[in-house]
């Protein structure tokens, strides 16, 4: 248990949530002649425990990184897009340890996705108090999930140096990833500018605040999904998890199975 529970940045930056280690226990459990019975989703719950362990570092090494350090834009830049692609890998985490406890089956594996509406309404039917509750994460989903595919593609996360004095260790930034084009037209920049002041409040960010808002939504989603499957094994117990049974000649192995 502890290597699954330990895996992660999370107890670096103090952050080791009781009842994160609470559900890891009642997800495993010893069986006779030294096997273990294990749910999968604790495999999953492990992983999204690990991935915002990174998005802690990179939001730890914006804020400490010296403005003048060589490459100071390029490396501020570097882990601030492994926040938003850690965000997204945290995403799929989740999703998985929600398939997996619930036993959600999709005919397309790239639906298992909180993103996704089909998703969401399994969910719904296997357990509406779960989905009620993620209703408070689904902008910030969707927010996480568009700006990750822009940068992937296309698009990038525009610094406004102007603005940045001497002794501050984070630039401003867009709330959106921007065109390249952009960067040398006033009048779409002023244009972009409105639109995103109009929709977010202020169109503009410092960096730094940019990561924590991240960091903060993970943990918050994080810690929803565990103390809604806690309820539901207080309440219900724990019958309705899938189970498998891991021998002791398996236990730390990896465990292969043949294609059919």
């Amino acid at each position: 248990m502890s290597l699954l529970v330990g895996q992660s940045f999370g107890p670096k930056y103090g952050y080791k949530p009781i009842v994160y280690r609470d559900l890891a226990n009642q997800l495993v459990h010893d069986v006779e002649n030294g096997a273990m019975k294990i749910s999968p989703a604790i495999e999953h719950l492990a992983n999204a425990y690990e991935k915002l362990g990174f998005i802690m570092y990179a939001r730890g090494e914006v804020g400490n990184l010296d403005t003048r350090t060589n490459y100071y834009d390029i490396i501020i830049k570097y882990h601030l897009y492994n926040v938003i692609f850690y965000c997204k890998a945290f995403l799929d985490a989740v999703s998985n340890t929600i398939s997996s406890a619930l036993n959600i089956k999709m005919r397309k594996p790239a639906n298992i996705d909180l993103s996704k509406k089909k998703f969401i309404e399994e969910i719904a039917c296997k357990m509406p108090e779960l989905e009620e509750e993620l209703r408070n994460f689904c902008v910030w989903i969707d927010y996480v999930t568009e700006f990750r595919m822009k940068l992937i593609h296309r698009q990038r996360i525009f610094f406004l140096h102007k603005e940045l004095p001497i002794h501050r260790s984070q630039p401003e930034m867009f709330r959106e990833p921007i065109d390249p084009i952009l960067f040398f037209d006033k009048v779409m920049l002023d244009a972009l500018d409105k639109k995103l002041a109009e929709k977010y409040g202020s169109s503009k960010i410092y960096v730094g605040d940019f990561c924590q808002q991240q960091l903060e939504k993970a943990k918050a989603l994080f810690e929803t999904v565990i103390l809604a499957f806690k309820r539901k094994i207080e309440k219900e117990g724990a019958d309705w998890l899938p189970w498998k049974t891991v021998t002791p000649e398996h236990i730390g192995k990896p465990v292969f199975t043949k294609r059919a």
